[in-house]
This record gives C-alpha cells, sequence and structure tokens, in this order.
C-alpha cells in the first residue's frame, strides 16, 4: 500500500512538472470593451426616475395576481415588471422587489428578443408594436 502512496505521488509530480513545461496554461485574456446594445443610451450615465422612464414609452400593463407591471410596446420589451406579494427587505415598509426596471432608470435590466434577417426587414429595438387591448390580466389577454 505505501509503493502505491508513493508512485501516485511520483506520477502527479511528474504531471505537474510536464504539464507546467510542455502545456502552459493559456494567457489572460484582454480586457475587451463592453459593447454596445442596440437600443443603449446614446449618454451614458443619465438616469431618469422610474416612472418618468415607463411613462416615456406606449405600454400594455400587465397585472396578475403575484406581478405587476408593464410591457414596452416599443422594442416589445418586458422591461416594468414588480412581484407585488414580495418585498425587498424584511422592514415593514419595504417596497416590493423589481425584477425589471426600463433602460434609462437606476439598476436597469429588461428581456427582449429579435429575429435574423436581412436588414430593415425585421423587427428591432426600435420597432413600436400595436396591441389590441391595454391589460393584460389573467381574464383578459391581450393580442
Amino acid at each position: 500500500m505505501i509503493v502505491a502512496v508513493l508512485l501516485s505521488l511520483v506520477v502527479v509530480t511528474a504531471w505537474e512538472f510536464l504539464a507546467a513545461r510542455y502545456a502552459p496554461p493559456p494567457p489572460a485574456p484582454k480586457a475587451l470593451a463592453a459593447p454596445t446594445l442596440p437600443g443603449a443610451n446614446a449618454v451614458q450615465g443619465v438616469l431618469h426616475p422610474r416612472a418618468q422612464v415607463v411613462a416615456s414609452a406606449p405600454r400594455v400593463s400587465l397585472e396578475t395576481p403575484m406581478l405587476s407591471g408593464s410591457i414596452n410596446l416599443k422594442g416589445a420589451r418586458i422591461d416594468d415588471l414588480i412581484l407585488t406579494h414580495y418585498q425587498a427587505t424584511t422592514e415593514r415598509n419595504s417596497p416590493d422587489v423589481e425584477l425589471y426596471s426600463p433602460e434609462g432608470s437606476a439598476d436597469a435590466e429588461y428581456a427582449g428578443f429579435g429575429w435574423a434577417g436581412p436588414a430593415g426587414q425585421v423587427p428591432d429595438d426600435n420597432t413600436v408594436w400595436q396591441a389590441q387591448g391595454n391589460k393584460l390580466t389573467p381574464d383578459t389577454p391581450v393580442t
């Protein structure tokens, strides 16, 4: 048994030596600039109150027993979503948890989608969608 342990140590040590010499780790990648996302604000760092950003675009409101918010019809983004039965902290008057916030507000996060195809022939972040209905609930669908 001692021989097996010693042989294992020899193999591991030899492996470390040979791997360092003949298979060095790849060089660390250089830092890249953050990618510019479609629809990103031209003026970085300018933030507005959430309510002002929400009011600045056409929207379909969203109300369910556990969620509230709206869907931005410009770009068809889900960017205003709040969990109505969960608070951000354990404090008594804590605000509800904000899952998504629109671009241009603090801590902006959103869900979006897109298509691939010839430029100018597919919807993008600037496409304004039309909705039949203005309030999405479990009982009232929106098309």
